[in-house]
């Protein structure tokens, strides 16, 4: 049976409000107080130990509030789940923060992502055949199920697109407020238009959210997006109830695990693909991310145990990469093969290592 399914038929007449209880399995509806193992899961199957969650003050003076906090001292870095509705807001709070520490200490940021609105886009698209939509018919389709609600497609659309919120909800600690926020932000997205006759009803386009990515600011600003939205129930369950090597692999899955332990070959490829890479200064870019948090772990698919030089010649004779004396470039090949991964959390880490790098050269340019 199908989560829309299981809600009984109200009498005939009448419209129920939207039941969300039914959307979220008995076990996975935890109490507050429990839900904080969510995310102490994730920390500790990621080198953190959580700690007491409190507000963090920047260098600014503000005091940022944080969904869940955690530490790592061998590789000597913090983690905070942020509240922020906004990929933006949270990158100027980890440069905020991360002025407060010491210098061989880093700031992690994770926020978490909920709202696809792409899909959504898709789901109204195949029902209607069309990207400009009557608001009137949108919801008239909804009271013509006045009967049965759970009939009604465009309601079933609707609580797809809010059923990562709702799981999250009953999960995990999360912002409400934040949640909300986001939801209003997101009808900001639509193209709506306006009725310029007396015959026509408004309407609202969905054209520009058929490519949206939900964490398109997250990849380039360097924060870790938490990608709910492309969470079901059995993810749920794996990351509160499963065992830790399960939930590694689960976080792997999802290219979460790989921003704070990004592979070798990986950054090897992500470099030549987004920065001028020269023979000569490969390692000490390889070593910045240690420096800034995210130590290097194994390769995926290049050959364990291998010298930097010796993964450079795999990547080459696996046609990903072209080596010249000035400057190893990404093929046509591997740009195909960092697409498969590059709108995943885990494309994050590069851009945040990227854009230090980048900004490190400027400084030594003006010295």
């Amino acid at each position: 049976m199908l989560w829309y399914e299981k809600e009984k038929a109200l009498p005939k007449g009448q419209v129920s409000a939207p039941n969300v209880t039914h959307l979220v399995p008995d076990h996975l509806q935890l109490e507050e107080a429990d839900r904080a193992r969510f995310w102490q899961n994730v920390f500790v199957s990621t080198g953190f130990e959580p700690r007491n969650t409190e507000p963090l003050r920047g260098i600014s003076g503000l005091s940022h509030p944080v969904l869940a906090l955690g530490i790592d001292d061998q590789h000597k870095r913090l983690v905070a789940i942020s509240p922020e509705p906004d990929a933006r807001q949270a990158a100027m709070m980890q440069s905020d923060v991360q002025s407060t520490l010491s210098n061989d200490f880093n700031f992690i940021v994770i926020r978490p992502a909920t709202l696809d609105l792409r899909s959504l886009a898709i789901n109204i698209l195949k029902k209607f055949g069309k990207t400009e939509i009557d608001l009137l018919s949108f919801f008239e389709e909804i009271n013509n199920h006045k009967d049965d609600i759970n009939k009604s497609d465009v309601y079933k659309i609707l609580l797809e697109f809010a059923r990562p919120v709702i799981l999250a909800h009953y999960t995990s600690p999360m912002s409400a407020m934040s949640q909300f926020i986001e939801i209003l932000k997101s009808l900001s997205h639509f193209d709506w238009i306006s009725s310029d006759t007396k015959n026509q009803n408004p309407q609202f386009g969905i054209s520009s959210l058929l490519s949206a990515d939900p964490t398109e600011v997250d990849l380039k600003v360097g924060i870790c997006p938490f990608p709910f939205f492309n969470m079901k129930e059995d993810d749920f369950n794996t990351l509160i109830n499963g065992k830790n090597e399960e939930i590694v692999e689960k976080l792997k899955e999802k290219g979460v695990f790989q921003y704070f332990f990004p592979p070798k070959d990986h950054a090897l490829l992500a470099l030549s693909d987004r920065t001028l890479l020269n023979p000569r200064t490969i390692e000490e870019k390889l070593s910045s991310f240690n420096t800034f948090g995210h130590p290097l772990s194994k390769s995926e698919f290049a050959t364990e145990g291998q010298s930097t030089i010796d993964i450079i010649d795999e990547l080459q004779d696996r046609g990903l990469i072209l080596q010249g004396e000035i400057e190893i470039s990404t093929t046509e090949k591997g740009k195909e093969y960092r697409h498969s991964v590059k709108f995943q959390p885990r494309e994050s880490v590069f851009s945040k290592i990227i854009n230090r790098i980048s900004v490190k050269d400027i400084i030594e340019i003006i010295k």
